[in-house]
């Protein structure tokens, strides 16, 4: 199988690693010309690139059916129906605030994702929370999902490795609670690595992560894990691609809105 997964931002050190050697890589570019002839179901956006860059992103993924996910980074305040091309909203509970224009630090992330969800029409929402995990809502069911407890060295680059758990979670067609507490996984061993860019974790690593410190991965992602963690360099690959899972490929082209 060819990249099922896209992520759009400028930066391109975004989700570099976690894929890597066993699934697929996550490349990010500031501009592409989406011919989706490549198969893409799933697309993974930001706001670090212009606010009508991404919008349009979203919408030409929605025309083409992929699932789009977006983490709203700068946030600013949104009107409603603003995201109306965005399946999954990802925020962290500051930028939650600011897209309803309302004061940080005072509403719970259950208050916050329901707002998200009626104002902007959303029936996916997930609030990362840093040290505390995050918090779902799927629908009408909510949850809070825990984090792992680690001793962080470092945590920039954290909610990145999150989004790319999380996009790889439910690319596998995860439940979204066990999508995000592999985000939360991912996240976990991030913070314990040195730098932003060396702390993003292949499969590999995640699982060896999780084997050491006894966290249990998601059941729906287990099989992945175990694959990649037995394989190593081109029999990685060979494995991989052999089970059906997605072999590594880069897409780079120009979108102009």
């Amino acid at each position: 199988m060819t990249l099922s997964c896209f992520a759009v931002s400028e930066q391109l050190v975004h989700y570099r690693k976690l894929l890597s050697n066993s699934i697929a890589e996550f490349r990010v570019q500031a501009h592409f010309d989406f011919g989706w002839d490549f198969g893409e179901t799933q697309v993974v956006i930001t706001l670090e690139i212009p606010l009508s860059t991404a919008l349009y992103a979203a919408r030409l993924a929605k025309q083409n059916g992929a699932y789009t996910i977006l983490t709203p980074a700068p946030a600013e305040p949104f009107p409603p129906g603003g995201f109306a091309d965005v399946d999954l909203l990802v925020p962290n509970e500051n930028e939650a605030s600011t897209l309803l224009n309302e004061p940080p630090n005072l509403r719970d992330p259950s208050w916050l994702a329901s707002r998200l969800q009626e104002r902007f029409g959303l029936k996916h929402v997930v609030i990362t929370l840093g040290e505390k995990g995050a918090y779902i809502a799927d629908g009408d069911r909510t949850e809070a999902i825990a984090a792992f407890k680690v001793s962080a060295v470092e945590t920039p680059g954290a909610g990145d490795c999150f989004t790319a758990g999380l996009a790889f979670g439910l690319y596998h067609r995860s439940s979204l609670a066990e999508a995000a507490a592999f985000g939360c996984l991912s996240a976990a061993l991030s913070v314990t690595v040195p730098g932003s860019f060396p702390s993003f974790g292949t499969l590999t690593e995640i699982a060896e992560f999780a084997k050491a410190n006894r966290f249990e991965i998601p059941a729906a992602l287990r099989a992945f894990t175990s694959l990649s963690a037995a394989s190593t360099g081109d029999d990685a690959r060979d494995g991989v691609e052999e089970s059906s899972c997605l072999k590594e490929s880069i897409a780079e082209k120009t979108l102009r809105p």
